[in-house]
């Protein structure tokens, strides 16, 4: 985990020095925080509870059917 904070902290400047950071990006981001928490703590409970094996086939299906939707939508 600390190695994507340290690449966001990296990045986050560079995309500022090249105008890529406005303000709605930045309410959008914060918007979306809590669910990415909630998303984390569900996750962990989720793969205590299942155990790893379940937990990863679980993950590959639903990626798989995100990826699909995508396909067809596009």
């Amino acid at each position: 985990m600390a190695i994507f904070l340290m690449m966001t902290l990296i990045r986050v400047p560079s995309y500022a020095a090249g105008g890529l950071v406005t303000p709605v990006r930045l309410w959008s981001t914060a918007a979306v925080i809590p669910a990415v928490f909630l998303g984390a703590w569900l996750g962990h409970r989720l793969h205590v509870t299942i155990g790893e094996q379940t937990f990863r086939r679980l993950v590959a299906v639903l990626l798989a059917a995100i990826g699909a939707l995508l396909l067809v939508r596009h």
